[in-house]
């Protein structure tokens, strides 16, 4: 669904230290570093008691790629804990961790792949797990616990009390995710006394993979969860664009699960930020907008570095215990290669990065004949309880290859306002000649989309997503047009749904328009796109598409969370078979 840029954030003075993620009750100081810049917020928020917070409204923000929760729909299980139940015990000694030599790899199967003497040792390790106290740090409540206290607002941030710490959409998400499963891994390791232990992936992006593994659904088995919704048991498929009701049809449940896969990971990924998540520091100085803003360090798939060579990024710490039960201080820059943290994963196919879509209609003249309202003349806010359509004009057209090497193309929607406890996605389409756009996912017209999985706590939040056009455009052949048109098609939650203006000046390349702005991002690399004729075994990966694939490496926690706390919502058709953790 492209870069989503997400703000609530602290004005907190600038500070040269170094972010530390701990493990802590309320009160006790959990991060050193605020968020970046970019839109002015209210945040209004209700915590796990009910009672309501409000932060200032003019500060400094967060920025961030949206993650793969978008696929997911009220989580149950945790989330509707209060804080103090979500925290781990806590310890007065921290030893700095350091990474054990590696004398064998731990090797992670893709789940519907993993042979029966895997998925016996699998069970049986989460049987021990399940087994051992639950004031012990290494129990099934308190992994649990550790992502959902992380994910759910109970961490208070330095300088500010009412704010907290949310490790989704910020830079910092992928590593502590990577040193999440590392710990938990290594936890079951021991406690089947297996040190090559290596968890399951689901391959949930590939065909065969999109529906839910057959270990996880044997009623005898420990990791059986009979809260689970019945409609997402085998044979039904994953639907990576779920909008809150079934698809209307399943036969293009594949080929549009794909196309989102190729839309999130390939044509909508220009940047690091993109990719990870935009910087969480103090200190930043405001940014501009999209349109001059100078990524000096955006590299893409290729011969380039692949990941922020800050120390803000790289000495960033998290805390976390380890198979012994030891608290430890672990650093951003240590996950940086899988192979040194002892762990590959199994290689399969990816389909989706052979799978740019086709138009339906090239050289489409609908921005020319269109009746819709310029971005400039169209009155904001706007709420997304219909279909909206704009006309957007581009900043240059008839770019040359040099002109796209150097620069990509841009639509971004700004100012967007949703309550973080209500589920929420709308589609984004380029010339679009259809009101129907929902059907045509698989083609080039989609440009991506904004979805939200609810949270317990409820909270106002503005954000932005930005959406490539460089390749869209080349696949409509409209590349000399000087305008577009942009349709917001509300798929769920539109009523809930407000699009204002934003008060920013953006100087050329690019420039805004209202809610919507087309800019350019300066200074990316030459190679845009990876050698789709490669078939990418999983440990040589980049680091971005590395990265995206651990994600998926963790079935078990989305059961840990609905075998701890609440049931599942009713119309949670993607919980079961999207959740990676």
């Amino acid at each position: 669904m492209a870069s989503l840029l997400l703000s609530c954030s602290s004005t907190t003075p600038p500070t040269t230290a170094i972010p530390t993620f701990v493990i802590a009750p309320p009160g006790f100081s959990t991060h050193n570093a605020t968020r970046t810049r970019q839109f002015n917020l209210s945040c209004k928020a209700k915590n796990g008691g009910g009672e309501q917070r409000e932060t200032p409204g003019n500060e400094e923000t967060f920025q961030g790629k949206f993650d793969r929760r978008n696929l997911l729909v009220g989580m149950g299980g945790l989330y509707a804990a209060t804080r103090r139940e979500l925290l781990p015990p806590l310890s007065q000694k921290i030893i700095d961790y350091k990474l054990p030599p590696v004398t064998k790899m731990r090797f992670r199967p893709a789940a519907h792949l993993a042979s029966q003497e895997y998925i016996a040792k699998y069970e049986k390790a989460v049987e021990l797990m399940k087994a051992l106290p639950e004031d012990d740090p290494r129990s099934f409540m308190q992994q649990a616990n550790v992502h959902c206290a992380y994910c759910n607002l109970t961490y208070e941030q330095t300088g500010d009390p009412s704010l907290r710490l949310q490790i989704h959409n910020s830079w910092h998400f992928f590593p502590w995710h990577r040193w999440y499963l590392y710990f938990y891994e290594r936890i079951l390791g021991k406690l089947i006394d297996d040190p090559t232990f290596g968890l399951p992936f689901w391959n949930w992006d590939n065909p065969p993979g999109m529906v839910m593994p057959n270990m996880f659904v044997k009623k005898d088995s420990p990791l059986f969860n009979p809260r689970r919704n019945q409609d997402h048991l085998p044979p039904a498929t994953t639907d990576l664009n779920y909008a809150g009701k079934p698809t209307t049809d399943p036969s293009k449940m594949i080929p549009n699960n794909l196309t989102e896969m190729y839309s999130e990971m390939v044509r909508n990924v220009s940047t690091l930020e993109d990719f990870y998540g935009a910087k969480y520091v103090t200190g930043t100085k405001p940014d501009p907008g999209p349109g001059t803003a100078v990524v000096d360090l955006a590299r893409l798939r290729g011969s380039k570095p692949k990941d922020f060579p800050e120390s803000d990024w790289l000495n960033a710490n998290f805390l976390f215990y380890d198979e012994n039960a030891q608290l430890v201080r672990v650093k951003v820059a240590d996950t940086l290669e899988n192979q040194k943290m002892g762990f590959v994963w199994q290689e399969v196919d990816l389909p989706w990065l052979k799978n740019r879509p086709t138009a339906r209609v090239k050289k489409s003249k609908v921005a020319t004949t269109s009746t819709a309202p310029k971005a400039t003349e169209t009155v904001f806010p706007v709420k997304l309880d219909k279909v909206v359509k704009v006309l957007v004009d581009r900043p240059k057209k008839s770019r040359s290859k040099k002109d796209k090497d150097k620069e990509e193309e841009l639509l971004v929607i700004e100012g967007i306002e949703v309550d973080t406890a209500k589920f929420v996605r709308f589609e984004v389409y380029v010339n679009d000649e259809d009101d129907k756009a929902e059907e045509i996912i698989d083609k080039a017209e989609y440009a991506g989309c904004y979805s939200q999985v609810p949270h317990k706590n409820s909270t106002k939040v503005k954000s932005k997503i930005r959406l490539g056009l460089t390749e869209l455009l080349e696949d409509l052949d409209v590349e000399d047009d000087d305008k577009i048109l942009v349709s917001l098609v509300p798929r769920a939650g539109g009523e809930d749904i407000t699009i204002a203006p934003v008060a920013s000046t953006v100087s050329s390349p690019g420039y805004l328009l209202s809610g919507l702005a087309l800019a350019f991002l300066k200074n990316l690399v030459n190679s845009r796109k990876p050698n789709l004729n490669k078939k990418f075994p999983h440990p040589k990966l980049s680091s971005q598409i590395g990265s995206f694939l651990e994600r998926r490496t963790g079935h078990h926690c989305r059961k840990m969370k609905e075998e701890a706390g609440t049931r599942e919502t009713s119309d949670s058709r993607n919980v079961d078979l999207s959740w990676s953790a």
